[in-house]
């Protein structure tokens, strides 16, 4: 029988936790995106640990980076720095696009959520830092 979970609003695939990402700039062409931690990651294979890491590009024809993964861990530190050439001019016109997995041998991967954070109020001279919530 098919269960259902109308009543509690609770899917089988709630995406739960939280990402610190730190965002800086330098002119003219280099946008630097370092992705600090998660914290509180749920993951829905039963009985099986936690491996996340992070897919982390930018809206549009970007270069495409990932973390390394790390084993058994629901609030994995990564710190690792990823550098974008992306011209001043087009800075406010796309987004930073991070997407965690959690990967489960060769060709297994669950999606555990991403977050999106905007450029079009950034000024190429501030730092963006903070913690993001993933969304589905």
């Amino acid at each position: 029988g098919v269960v259902s979970t109308q009543s509690t609003g609770i899917k089988d695939t709630e995406i739960a936790g939280t990402v610190h990402v730190r965002v800086s700039y330098t002119v003219p062409n280099s946008l630097f995106v370092n992705i600090k931690q998660a914290g509180d990651i749920v993951t829905h294979f039963k009985n099986k640990c936690c491996n996340p890491y992070a897919v982390v590009t930018l809206l549009g024809d970007y270069e495409v980076f990932k973390t390394q993964v790390v084993t058994d861990n629901q609030s994995p530190i990564w710190n690792e720095t990823f550098e974008f050439a992306l011209p001043l001019k087009f800075l406010q016109t796309t987004a930073v696009l991070v997407v965690l997995y959690n990967k489960h041998g060769e060709n297994q991967e669950e999606f555990l959520g991403e977050i999106h954070v905007s450029l079009a109020e950034y000024k190429h001279f501030k730092v963006i830092d903070g913690w993001y919530n993933l969304e589905d």
